[in-house]
């Protein structure tokens, strides 16, 4: 694939941070420029079919290598839910670090692009007031 060295630099720094804005202004000389302009660059450069392909290329060497499975990634945050729901006593840190979990979790499943009622149904969480410092 006949790519240039900043848009592979590009690919390989958006697979360490997830941010197109942060891996455009790593590959890219982006003093002079307005955020504005570096997230719709870098947003441009995402929408690319060769930059997709080589992040995803990317990717599935990466979840080869470490034999990445979203099983096994569910498993491990269900665990870290699990342990922050029973190990941290803040209840502010409790309840941010198991929203942050549950965040990654809507991710990973597809489910953060779905509405709330999709997501959770008739399912409904009750924080007491209390527990949270209100």
């Amino acid at each position: 694939m006949n790519m240039s060295h900043k848009q592979e630099t590009f690919c390989q720094h958006y697979l360490l941070t997830g941010s197109a804005s942060d891996a455009y202004r790593y590959a890219y000389n982006t003093v002079n420029m307005k955020p504005e302009s570096v997230h719709r660059k870098a947003h441009e450069l995402m929408n690319n079919v060769k930059i997709r392909s080589r992040i995803h290329e990317l990717q599935d060497s990466i979840k080869e290598k470490y034999e990445i499975t979203m099983d096994g990634q569910i498993s491990k945050y269900m665990n870290l839910l699990s342990t922050a729901e029973h190990q941290i006593t803040d209840p502010k840190h409790k309840v941010d670090a198991m929203v942050k979990i549950m965040s990654r979790l809507d991710k990973i499943s597809g489910l953060e692009h779905r509405s709330n009622q999709e997501k959770h149904g008739d399912i409904v969480i009750v924080i007491d007031e209390k527990d949270i410092g209100l």
